[in-house]
């Protein structure tokens, strides 16, 4: 999948408005009441970024930026400034072999791969216990691998948990630009539509 690791002017992604989707298919019966079905099992984020242009330079950014990634071809990252962070997350238990742990976040119905960590930001403990070594952080899949040594790997049953902040994988949800030629005219802009990139693992570099 064609991924570039760069994002938005950090004040343009605080000025984009959206959040969390869901696809639900509702049937009405004939009784009045309904049938509900649900068509995608997780969320999918979704933004409008034209929000966030404030001036010149935010028009030139976004021009730039949305034909450096193709349209809707090429991914990028995107901090969602709502939910950006995660804190002793647990992402496995040990059992004296197991040296790879993905990042996940815990939402109560459903834990998300996390693929896009901040590298710098990630933390790690074993059974409370810091661990400020022995592991490598991949933060192009959001996988902690643990040294391949007995010292390192965690032992059975001991808990693995990690702390981080993290952008999410997205794409525009458009091919064409429809903005104004001319700055000084333009009060307003159309739809600059994004939407979150659900990655699985064998979609991700290695």
């Amino acid at each position: 999948m064609a991924f570039d690791d760069v994002r938005l002017n950090v004040h343009i992604e605080q000025g984009s408005r959206g959040g969390p989707g869901f696809k639900t298919t509702v049937i009405p019966t004939s009784s009045g009441k309904e049938q509900r079905v649900a068509e995608w099992l997780h969320e999918r984020g979704e933004w409008d970024v034209s929000y966030g242009i404030q001036n010149k330079e935010d028009y030139r950014e976004i021009y730039d930026f949305f034909r450096n990634r193709r349209g809707r071809f090429r991914g990028f990252r995107f901090k969602d400034w709502a939910d950006y962070s995660a804190a002793n997350e647990l992402l496995g238990t040990g059992d004296g072999l197991r040296t790879v742990y993905p990042l996940t976040k815990d939402y109560g119905y459903y834990k998300k791969r996390i693929t896009r960590p901040i590298a710098g930001t990630v933390t790690v403990t074993i059974d409370a216990t810091p661990k400020a070594t022995g592991w490598t952080l991949n933060a192009a899949t959001g996988v902690i691998t643990f040294t391949d040594d007995v010292a390192h790997i965690p032992a059975d049953g001991a808990l693995v948990r990690a702390s981080f902040d993290f952008d999410l994988p997205v794409r525009f949800d458009i091919d064409r630009l429809d903005l104004r030629t001319v700055w000084e005219h333009a009060g307003s802009f159309p739809d600059i539509a994004i939407i979150e990139l659900l990655e699985d693992d064998d979609e991700l570099p290695t």
